[in-house]
């Protein structure tokens, strides 16, 4: 990229590169197949060195091939090939051509030396690139733990089976429980799936939000709190059906909370996934309390965070989520929305780390204090060995109370190494957290 011609006034590919774009046709309409996309950094161990005799300099190509050496499936690897030559970030050797094979997708490639006269010949042996693996931990999870506001506090959770799930609507018309034929943004397929639906009421302005109040004072949970210190993960699945996704026209989603005694704080924009033909059911996992992760809309009426506030009765009174911002009438649907609190390990207990691999290979882990891998914050907690799948690991919590994230790196023997963080952390500590509260609806009956 570095070596790409750019147009007039355009940003060359160096520093620090915010947004990364492909463009493939200037057509208004046409069929897109993508095989794969990699972006990755140049390790010089990684080139490799293409020998050859008989051939004439600047004679002939070089291509790849995955397909056994056939030339109907071949990847151009270099033009009029010269000896003793090599490819962007690799040296040259005395003879041959050296190319970057670490930026090749996995598999077994054969190298084919296509004379401009005519005639190819392929080479009798392939090279292999292993694929590098990959691990997503699985426990601490991403969505927090059990201990939900709604199921916790309210004793009913926010799953949607009801319309009474939600305190209290404003610009949705049609609002009931229907179930609908979904499928991930990916076009993984989420058979009969229930979800509170509803339609926005068109307007000329934001008035047309379609809003659900999931905490609002005269609602069933009419003086119910929300501790900002102790629910913080918030996940939501939703969509729009048969709708293309079209961020300047309102595919915007927004979460809005008051601080008991507070106005109303906004978050920023949350640009959700939507596609014509299908009903899509996005989903975001958010830490409330992490304003690098939820920013505050600048026109928000107030800029308190999730923060429990200074009032005499403290803690978040109002919560809702604005589902989109199409000033037309447009269909929603909500399947859930989920407030957790952080796991917590009681200190010296058994905790378990959970995982889903690529490959078997040894892992090794660590607790840290943040997710930054290059300062030096990690302590080796345990090592293990893992197959392709699950796998798990016990840990006695023996660290010191706070917050922790889980660091998991994963080798395979073969020099292919790679390493996850947990999404959020865990609380260590000396108790199991917090018993739950009985919600404010709930009476003494003597």
């Amino acid at each position: 990229l570095s070596t790409l011609g750019i147009r007039s006034g355009s940003t060359p590919w160096s520093g620090l590169i915010r947004s990364l774009q492909f463009s493939p046709s200037y057509l208004t309409q046409f069929d897109l197949y993508i095989d794969w996309i990699r972006l990755v950094n140049i390790n010089p161990l990684l080139c490799r060195q293409v020998s050859w005799s008989g051939l004439t300099n600047g004679q002939f190509d070089l291509y790849l091939s995955a397909e056994n050496g056939s030339t109907t499936a071949a990847t151009l690897l270099a033009q009029n090939v010269v000896n003793n030559t090599a490819s962007q970030g690799c040296a040259s050797t005395g003879s041959g051509y050296n190319f970057y094979a670490g930026g090749l997708s996995p598999g077994s490639y054969r190298v084919i030396a296509r004379r401009v006269s005519g005639g190819d010949f392929a080479s009798s042996t392939a090279y292999v690139v292993n694929a590098t693996p990959t691990l997503t931990i699985t426990a601490p999870s991403e969505e927090g733990s059990a201990d939900d506001f709604a199921t916790t506090q309210l004793v009913n959770p926010w799953d949607m089976n009801a319309v009474s799930d939600v305190d209290a609507t404003f610009q949705v018309t049609g609002a009931q429980i229907a179930t609908i034929q979904g499928e991930t943004p990916g076009g993984s397929a989420l058979p009969n799936t229930r979800v509170f639906s509803g339609t926005s009421v068109a307007a000329s302005g934001p008035a047309g939000d379609p809003i659900l109040a999931l905490l609002w004072e005269g609602g069933p949970n009419n003086g119910a709190r929300i501790d900002p210190t102790r629910y913080r993960i918030l996940t939501v699945e939703f969509g729009l059906p048969d709708r293309a996704r079209y961020i300047n026209d309102g595919s915007i989603a927004r979460i809005v909370w008051r601080v008991a005694g507070s106005l109303e704080t906004v978050s920023d924009d949350i640009i959700f996934n939507s596609r014509a033909g299908a009903n899509v059911l996005d989903k975001f996992s958010l830490d409330m309390a992490d304003r690098t992760v939820l920013s505050i809309e600048p026109t928000s009426p107030s800029q308190v965070g999730w923060v429990p506030g200074g009032s005499a009765t403290p803690g978040i009174d109002r919560f809702r989520f604005d589902v989109h911002e199409f000033n037309t009438a447009v269909p929603f649907y909500v399947k859930r929305v989920n407030l957790a609190a952080l796991e917590r390990a009681t200190s010296g207990a058994s905790y378990t780390i959970r995982w889903t691999a690529s490959e078997s290979g040894t892992v090794t882990l660590y607790r840290d204090t943040d997710r930054n891998p290059s300062n030096g914050g990690q302590t080796q907690i345990g090592t293990a060995t893992t197959a392709a799948g699950p796998g798990s690991f016990v840990w006695t919590a023996n660290a010191p109370a706070g917050e922790h994230y889980i660091y998991v790196v994963i080798n395979d023997g073969q020099g292919n190494s790679n390493a996850a963080y947990s999404r959020w952390p865990i609380i260590v500590g000396s108790g199991a957290g917090q018993p739950p509260v009985p919600p404010p609806n709930f009476r003494i009956l003597q």
